[in-house]
């Protein structure tokens, strides 16, 4: 059995300070543990310790990683046209009025994680998870919803044009493709897969059993569907929403209580931090 956390030195406080832990212990909140040498929160009046998370464990806010993005972009573009065009004031002003695609298209994830997030908090007795950092990569999970129906992973895309599923045929066959306004998407629904494992993994190593299947949602916030295709609609594994459509979907048959909501939400918000 670990000892009691106690701080690195100090004199007892009135008010819980965070500090390094000496000692291994247990977070006093959600049972966790806290291993010497982390960060925690620690009350000398009952000389015991909270994780961080408990203190922080907040949905998120959604989009800002993109908006952060789109606007360091934006920031160094006009940066390096200043410094080309100073005193060709005309020029400078038509360079920095018009963004490139590349830079817009950060702005528009952002507006569409929002968007989203704004229909997914009107999903009953739900947790909501928003633009989570998967540490040691470079990615993001954008939502993701714990429920009674299940646990969904969330990709948001704010795109324009008609969706339609295409057969595309080469040499060794043909096999179906998301084309979304014209253009080939399939790598939206091939981009899942990183995620759910991402997400799996974090519930595996927190011993859940049996572990509660993660369902992949790509939700076109703005796009328009052909008479053919009815949201939800399955694509390689990946269900495919509108922002009418994921409520529904999301309300199913119950398969979790309340209390095995509460766990995973914070499992997954202690393992996936905002962005």
């Amino acid at each position: 059995m670990s000892a009691t956390p106690v701080p690195e030195g100090g004199k007892p406080a009135a008010l819980p300070r965070q500090l390094t832990l000496k000692y291994d212990g247990v977070c006093a909140g959600c049972g966790r543990a806290l291993p010497k040498g982390v960060q925690a929160l620690y009350d000398f009046s009952t000389h015991k310790a909270r994780c961080l998370v408990c203190e922080t464990d907040d949905a998120g806010v959604a989009g800002a990683s993109a908006q952060r993005e789109f606007e360091r972009r934006r920031a160094v573009r006009q940066s390096r046209v200043a410094r080309k065009l100073t005193g060709i004031l005309d020029q400078l002003q038509a360079a920095t009025s018009v963004e490139s695609p590349t830079t817009l298209a950060w702005e528009r994830g952002a507006i569409g994680e929002r968007r989203l997030a704004e229909t997914l908090a009107r999903l009953p007795n739900a947790k909501l998870l928003h633009d989570r950092r998967v540490p040691n990569t470079r990615g993001n999970l954008d939502h993701i919803v714990v429920s009674p129906a299940g646990v969904f992973v969330v990709d948001a895309k704010l795109y324009r044009g008609l969706i339609q599923i295409r057969r595309v045929w080469g040499l060794l066959g043909g096999d179906e493709r998301l084309f979304v306004g014209g253009r080939n998407r399939t790598h939206i629904a091939e981009n899942m897969d990183w995620q759910v494992a991402a997400v799996q993994r974090a519930l595996s190593d927190a011993r859940f059993w049996p572990p509660p299947p993660i369902v992949p949602v790509v939700c076109f916030v703005d796009g328009e569907w052909p008479w053919s295709i009815t949201p939800p609609h399955l694509f390689r594994g990946v269900w495919l929403e509108d922002a009418s459509s994921i409520l529904r979907f999301m309300s199913g048959k119950p398969v979790h209580a309340p209390e095995v909501v509460a766990r995973i939400h914070h499992t997954l918000a202690v393992s996936f931090p905002p962005k």
